[in-house]
């Protein structure tokens, strides 16, 4: 016996929908276990820095080299580097870890980058942050570091393969909400409109009626 099944546009939109919903909560999920298991930054160690975990803590200082300006007066510049993406502009800074080594942490937000400067420029005590490990965007400015008295073997302190990239927990907590509330919606309007059995339909004799598909 031939089947024909019907599917209606407001179906796929809702069940489209459903998929962000879904999609949506588990990312604020995995982000809200990620948080709660957050690593401190003055903590921070090759035994305890891994792709994914989040980070959390204030700088307190961050690796330097001093340039000279107009003038004959020197200049401690903490930026080593950036990296441009379509959606931001990243600052690269260099802070200690518990090992005695290095880490470092991408930048997006100018009001943060601002605060490292003020820090730098010793007009700051510390500046919080929030970031997750990321496999790193460019390799270490090894010339960089060779010009900072801090670092005796960039090639040893320096840890490669993974760098801090700033983020905000709490912006991660919406997408949590935003998904939650688009389920809610969604399955508030299955159980009250019945989307899911007026707009699945299997004829099993031949097609539906014109009036039974001006209904769907």
């Amino acid at each position: 016996m031939k089947k024909t099944i019907y599917i209606t546009k407001k179906l796929v939109i809702t069940l489209l929908f459903l998929l962000i919903g879904g999609y949506c909560t588990l990312y604020g999920l995995l982000s809200l276990y990620r948080e709660f298991q957050c690593i401190s930054v003055e903590d921070i160690s090759m035994d305890n820095y891994r792709e994914g975990a989040y980070v959390a803590g204030t700088i307190d200082s961050c690796l330097t080299v001093n340039v000279q300006t107009i003038g004959g007066q020197g200049k401690d510049l903490g930026t080593s580097g950036g990296f441009i993406t379509m959606g931001a502009v990243y600052e690269c800074y260099t802070i200690p870890t518990a090992d005695s080594h290095y880490i470092r942490i991408m930048i997006p937000d100018v009001d943060t980058i601002d605060a490292l400067d003020a820090l730098i420029a010793g007009s700051s005590e510390g500046v919080y942050v929030e970031g997750q490990i990321v496999k790193e965007m460019v390799e270490p400015n090894i010339p960089w570091y060779e010009n900072c008295e801090q670092v005796k073997n960039p090639q040893k302190e320096i840890l490669g393969g993974y760098v801090i990239k700033q983020i905000s927990f709490s912006k991660r907590h919406n997408v949590l909400y935003f998904g939650m509330g688009i389920l809610a919606v969604m399955i508030f309007a299955i159980w009250k409109g019945k989307i899911i059995s007026d707009d699945f339909v299997v004829e099993k004799n031949g097609e539906p009626t014109d009036s039974e598909r001006d209904n769907h």
